[in-house]
């Protein structure tokens, strides 16, 4: 979960948009890539992975529904400051 949250805080910080169902395969393949198992509350109940995972990346990124797909975005805080 670490390297996945450290993946997705560089892309973040480049401006890059993540679909959270995206982001769950891309957790699933690093996990089997390195042989380990998903916990079972994130196979069990998607949204205990977008919590942690939340968590975890902090205020560095904002979540929306999208309206095409109805999953949930990650995007990247702007600082709106004059």
């Amino acid at each position: 979960m670490i390297k996945l949250c450290s993946d997705l805080c560089v892309g973040l910080s480049d401006g890059h948009v993540y679909d959270m169902i995206d982001v769950y395969g891309t957790y699933e393949m690093m996990n089997e890539e390195m042989g380990k198992r998903i916990p079972l509350k994130y196979q069990s109940k998607r949204q205990n992975f977008y919590e942690v995972l939340q968590e975890l990346i902090g205020p560095k990124a904002n979540y929306a529904k999208s309206m095409s797909k109805k999953s949930l975005l990650m995007y990247p805080v702007t600082n709106q400051n004059p």
